[in-house]
């Protein structure tokens, strides 16, 4: 009884909700045509507007075959439309060929010819029709991936921090699927529309009635199909929460393996993947159960109500007429059009379904509003090679899930303040070190003078220009830049330093490794400068892949000059080369080291601590001995004193 009652109660709500649907579907069409504009708060584009936008975006090769695909689909779809009215023919022609006339076996040869050329036509188009499907869908995929990572490269450099490269690559084929689906499936529409629509016009010829009540279950039953596929949608998107929040908690489970093991806790994190995975699992079973009801629902209505009103129809007619041709007309346009509309049905859940697959994947490429930044047109030349901070404060912004469209309208939600104020200016000419110990703010300095990220206040200038008035390529253009975690493509040494300048001669390689003291470990390479690296450079050791990353901005000549810990593990000998490398570039350059090294520091033209986001001191190596706890911590002043005398005999 009570699980009676719950489906009583189910199905009441169903059928209000279904009316409230249709009531707000009929408001949106009304203004449309009153060419009303209404506010839409889920903002999410709609399936024929996403193919528009496809259509512009792909390329002239790709139009030119989407042009032949909606061709041969037409075409197909009229020579299908045919088959009523061929059939027709053939069995109107029928009861005269037992007479024996020659006349009516003549007719009815070429009524039964025009049937088999309809069906060869038919046959030959559905061929053409899948060639150019497949054609369609390998250019529209190569070209929508092409644009679909040109998007990702161009993102800021702070969205990578909460990407990965795989996730990327795997979200792009997404919607490369979901675009290429969209398309093909509305050109697979629109041909079922016309199969119909034939069908239903040869119909007028029966009975104008007739065609109005099928035309009308038609369009219930495409509603029914609307609805049924936005109940789908609100528990898909609820579901893919809970997903999203599983698979994040099993990374972390994955990655903290070796904790695991130390802790003996395999039992109770077996225990806790189990209790995620089973809530994914029910949440997949709801949304298996609906695509069944959508289904079976769909398939019980278009079989009840055609066949009925098919079977009174038909009989109805042959009593009263007594010919074979109307009801062979009849009982082919009425299945085609029962055919039609549940695969119209269908296709359009799919089409929908690529959508919603399209606009939840995009949303996983969307930039977050707290990784925005303002950019502007300004230019730089190679005098703007001076950096100016005037109290700047940064705080790191929360990144948060992005569920539905709009969800990041509000403010900027921050953290704590890592940059607290800082002013200065660093000019060219001298080499600069910023000191301190870990998390102070020193990394996060650097990324905001590149622009990484939008400041919290204050002001950040290169040259006279502040940086919110110039786009990325235009600071990466100004700005040389060498991170802790550094990066390379899994080619040649001579390929990962020559993507950076292609017309480097050969003395300008060598110069810039043996600037970067590599010289000697290529030449142990026996391929020499055709080593190949691996990926990020995991053939070559630490220091190698270090020093690889100094030489290539050494053979780039960029006015500034950003290095973060950029000698960690280097021996004396090899941080005294780079740091003479180094001063040569600073005669007209402006470089701005981040270390913990004492030798690099001691070497310094200025050095600046930075504690708690704040400038704790500033001055020479020897001025800041005294007065710097840091400074204290790890040198002497006949420490710099040897140091500097030691550096000035080997330059």
């Amino acid at each position: 009884m009570p699980h009676t009652k719950s489906s009583k109660l189910n199905s009441k709500n169903n059928f209000i909700g279904f009316l409230k649907f249709e009531k707000e579907r009929i408001i949106k069409l009304y203004n449309f045509l009153k060419r009303i504009n209404v506010k839409d708060d889920d903002k999410e584009i709609s399936s024929f507007s996403l193919v528009i936008k496809s259509y512009k975006e792909i390329s002239p090769q790709c139009k030119s075959i989407f042009h032949k695909y909606i061709l041969t689909s037409f075409l197909s779809g009229v020579a299908e439309g045919l088959i009523p009215v061929a059939s027709m023919l053939v069995y109107n022609a029928l009861p005269a060929v037992a007479t024996g006339s020659k006349s009516a076996i003549l007719i009815f040869i070429l009524c039964y010819s025009i049937r088999k050329l309809r069906d060869f036509l038919g046959e030959f188009l559905l061929a053409k029709l899948f060639y150019n499907q497949q054609k369609l869908n390998e250019a529209v995929l190569s070209t929508n991936l092409a644009s679909n990572y040109i998007n990702i490269v161009n993102k800021p450099r702070a969205f990578f921090t909460i990407n990965n490269p795989a996730t990327l690559s795997s979200i792009s084929s997404r919607l490369n699927t979901a675009i290429s689906n969209i398309l093909r499936d509305i050109i697979a529409v629109t041909r079922e529309f016309i199969i119909a629509f034939m069908a239903l016009f040869s119909l007028f010829f029966i009975s104008a009635k007739f065609v109005v009540l099928f035309t009308f279950i038609s369009i219930l039953y495409i509603e029914i199909s609307s609805y049924m596929q936005k109940i789908k949608r609100v528990v898909m998107q609820k579901n893919q929460i809970i997903k999203s929040h599983t698979d994040k908690q099993n990374r972390d489970t994955l990655q903290n393996s070796p904790l695991i093991q130390d802790a003996l806790s395999q039992n109770k994190e077996y225990k806790n993947i189990l209790s995620r995975n089973n809530k994914v699992f029910k949440v997949l079973i709801k949304e298996f159960n609906l695509k069944i009801m959508n289904e079976s629902t769909l398939r019980i209505i278009s079989d009840l109500l055609f066949s009925s009103i098919v079977c009174v129809f038909a009989i109805r007619d042959i009593i009263e007429t007594g010919d074979i041709g109307r009801f062979s007309l009849i009982a082919t346009a009425t299945n085609s059009i029962r055919m039609r509309f549940r695969s119209y049905a269908y296709t359009y859940i799919n089409i929908l379904e690529a959508r919603n697959n399209y606009l939840d994947a995009s949303k996983l490429l969307h930039t977050p509003l707290a990784l925005e930044r303002k950019t502007g047109p300004q230019k730089l030349t190679t005098k703007d090679n001076t950096i100016t901070l005037k109290d700047v404060r940064f705080s790191y912004p929360k990144i948060k899930d992005i569920t539905t469209f709009g969800a990041e309208k509000e403010d900027v939600e921050r953290g704590n303040d890592v940059i607290k104020g800082i002013s200065t200016t660093i000019n060219s000419g001298k080499i600069t070190v910023i000191a301190g110990t870990s998390g102070e703010g020193k990394t996060t300095l650097m990324s905001l003078i590149r622009h990484d990220y939008e400041l919290t206040s204050g002001l950040i200038k290169l040259g006279n220009k502040d940086l919110t008035t110039l786009k990325d390529e235009e600071i990466n253009k100004q700005i040389a830049f060498v991170d802790q975690n550094v990066h390379f493509f899994d080619q040649t040494l001579l390929y990962n330093l020559k993507y950076f300048k292609e017309n480097a001669s050969i003395e300008e390689l060598n110069k810039a490794l043996d600037s970067a003291g590599l010289t000697e470990d290529i030449s142990n390479f026996k391929e020499g400068l055709f080593h190949r690296i691996g990926q990020d450079g995991r053939a070559l050791s630490g220091g190698q892949r270090q020093r690889l990353a100094l030489a290539r901005i050494f053979l780039i000549n960029r006015p500034i000059m950003i290095l973060d810990e950029p000698t960690t593990g280097l021996d004396q000998v090899l941080s005294f080369k780079i740091m003479k490398t180094l001063k040569e570039k600073a005669k007209n350059k402006t470089v701005l080291l981040v270390t913990h090294n004492p030798t690099e520091i001691a070497l310094a033209d200025r050095v600046i601590v930075i504690k708690d986001g704040q400038i704790e001191s500033d001055g020479t190596p020897l001025d800041l001995i005294e007065t710097s706890p840091f400074l204290k911590s790890s040198l002497t002043k006949q420490d710099i004193i040897s140091k500097q005398k030691l550096f000035s005999k080997i330059a």
